[in-house]
């Protein structure tokens, strides 16, 4: 199985990451800046990377293989998050059965030149022949998600020696915390000085266009809060929307 071993090339790897559609799903989408998010890649989100090798999805999306022939098939997996995100660790949850195959899988940045920018080993490789395992692996330092610079996705080689023994994906869990973007170096409002303990978070919330200050120069910060304000602060800052 030496020579299946392949790795992906930086053309193939870019086109499969800058075009799939967005499928994934997010299984526990909290909010705030402490709370770990979790955004779910599933074999109906693969798209092939190469056409060396087919590759089999099963019907209800339970699971991606290579076929039963010997060799590999090389799939990748796209990553949306939003800009600003940190990316904390992956969970790939896998199958495999021989002791001489593992998936080969890893997580990339490919940045707008595509070039691969940043590349981590997602499957250790130690060999494993249990059948279903999970490995997280822990990025250290996390991740900024850049979506102006960077396109991400995981990309897995599936290994067949036929029909008794191959490796499948079954999903990934890639898991993150959102963040507080950086506060400008001037401030927008003549109220709200960079020195000011909510300088950041206020013109974070002027920038999403959460609030526009209580004049066009000035914030008011000690101003008390209306609920109808609220609800306004609330449903910007949420994307609060359901069809009518």
């Amino acid at each position: 199985m030496a020579n299946s071993r392949r790795f992906l090339s930086r053309a193939f790897l870019f086109t499969a990451l800058t075009s799939a559609p967005l499928l994934g799903q997010q299984v526990n989408p909290y909010f705030g800046t402490t709370s770990t998010s979790t955004y779910s890649i599933g074999p109906c989100d693969a798209v092939p990377t190469d056409s060396f090798q087919p590759y089999f999805i099963d019907s209800h999306c339970a699971y991606v293989s290579e076929l039963e022939t010997p060799g590999s098939a090389h799939v990748g997996f796209p990553v949306h998050l939003p800009t600003g995100a940190l990316i904390t660790s992956i969970t790939t949850h896998y199958f495999d059965n021989s002791v001489d195959m593992n998936p080969i899988v890893s997580f990339s940045a490919v940045d707008n030149a595509g070039t691969i920018a940043i590349t981590v080993a997602l499957v250790p490789s130690a060999p494993f022949s249990g059948g279903l395992n999970s490995i997280t692996v822990d990025l250290v330092p996390p991740l900024q998600v850049d979506n102006l610079a960077r396109s991400y996705g995981i990309e897995a080689a599936l290994l067949s020696e036929g029909v008794a023994f191959r490796t499948s994906i079954y999903k990934f869990d890639v898991n993150y915390h959102l963040q507080v973007s950086p506060a400008p170096g001037t401030a927008t409002f003549t109220d709200v000085a960079p020195g000011d303990f909510g300088f950041q978070f206020i013109e974070a919330l002027y920038a999403s266009g959460i609030t526009a200050g209580c004049s066009p120069t000035t914030f008011c910060p000690n101003n008390p809060l209306t609920r109808v304000q609220m609800a306004v602060f609330l449903a910007k800052a949420l994307g609060l929307h359901w069809p009518n």
